[in-house]
């Protein structure tokens, strides 16, 4: 047997293996009050598209929000739901698991679920009052997982330039000029500034919010 047909058995295997295990997962989740323990063995769950609606009415948030994460039918409006109010408060998320990080998360919780959301989503209206709440913790570093995204929500066709500004537009961009983390010498954010329209130098941004019913001239 050739070495690509042996993998390709191998996973059909472990393919036929998930429903059991699957099974043993939701039993910790029921026999069990640790914390880190069940969301590891929910994320496991959603890792092998396992169905979690059921656990989207868990009495711990945690596991309310790792079930969120699963590609949940699109008219079920209780991920999104369960998604914002985590995200009104991203410092208490983010810290759900101090004491021993789960392995499946890469870097900040708040991160995970604010990629979840925008693929949820498609406004920058319904996402509004969890970019806000984002914005405190924002800096040069974290761009490329919180405001660079939420920009591109902005302005998906990079016409800020051209643009006039809506509500939710300016109330982004407002607390984008506001934050001086946002404005240091690391060269991240340019990319996702130019990629959404926008001046790369804070004074031009401002000037930007100075006239929000007014095309900018950049």
């Amino acid at each position: 047997m050739c070495a690509g047909r042996g993998t390709r058995w191998g996973r059909l295997r472990l393919r036929d293996r998930i429903p059991d295990a699957a099974e043993r997962l939701r039993t910790i989740l029921t026999t069990t009050g640790d914390r880190r323990e069940r969301a590891a063995a929910v994320l496991t769950l959603v890792a092998w598209a396992q169905d979690t609606s059921d656990l989207l009415t868990d009495p711990d948030p945690a596991i309310r929000v790792c079930a969120a994460l699963a590609p949940l039918p699109s008219d079920d409006p209780r991920p999104t739901a369960i998604l914002l109010e985590a995200l009104s408060d991203p410092h208490t998320a983010d810290h759900w698991f101090d004491a021993e990080p789960l392995p499946q998360l890469d870097g900040w919780f708040r991160f995970t679920l604010l990629h979840a959301l925008l693929a949820r989503t498609t406004t920058l209206e319904e996402v509004l009052d969890a970019a806000l709440a984002l914005m405190p913790m924002a800096n040069d570093f974290t761009v490329e997982r919180d405001w660079g995204p939420l920009l591109l929500r902005a302005f998906p066709d990079g016409n800020a330039g051209e643009a006039v500004l809506t509500d939710a537009q300016y109330r982004l961009l407002s607390a984008i000029a506001a934050k001086d983390d946002c404005w240091g010498n690391i060269g991240n954010k340019i990319t996702w500034l130019r990629r959404a329209g926008l001046p790369t130098e804070r004074d031009s941004f401002r000037a930007l919010l100075a006239n929000p019913h007014r095309a900018p001239d950049f």
